[in-house]
């Protein structure tokens, strides 16, 4: 068996569990990566072109997720008061909730996952897949 084989197993349990959980919610896993760099940003707002970044997706596809997000209530965009060019979002306080629930579910599955690992395996196996997305992935 590869790594590349065994990566992808991995990856398809934790899309399926991560499924599971957004399946009592109305939103998508895309919707919720969304929301998430959202919240993981320095100061809570990011500028519509720094998420089309985040997620690697074109303008219109992120202008999709954001209108979709604002109409479910979760995220409010508005112009930059120093460039009228730039379009920020922010979470709503129900967003935050949700990605608070989602960020708790998410680590709840990283225990699961490195269950049979001790810490100093953990903090390898961390470093290791860090420096293979740094070097693999733009």
């Amino acid at each position: 068996m590869t790594c590349v084989f065994l990566i992808k197993q991995i990856n398809d349990e934790m899309r399926h569990r991560v499924w599971h959980t957004l399946s009592n919610t109305d939103i998508t896993t895309s919707q919720l990566k969304a929301m998430l760099c959202i919240h993981n940003s320095r100061n809570g707002v990011l500028s519509m072109k720094e998420l089309e970044r985040m997620l690697s997706v074109a303008q219109s596809t992120v202008a999709g997720l954001v209108t979709r997000l604002e109409e479910k209530g979760y995220v409010e965009s508005g112009g930059d008061a120093r460039d009228r060019r730039v379009k920020l979002v922010a979470l709503t306080e129900k967003g935050q909730c949700l990605c608070a629930d989602a960020r708790n579910r998410l680590g709840d599955y990283d225990d699961v996952l490195l269950a049979s690992l001790g810490e100093d395996e953990r903090e390898t196996l961390f470093r290791l897949l860090s420096k293979i997305k740094a070097d693999f992935v733009e």
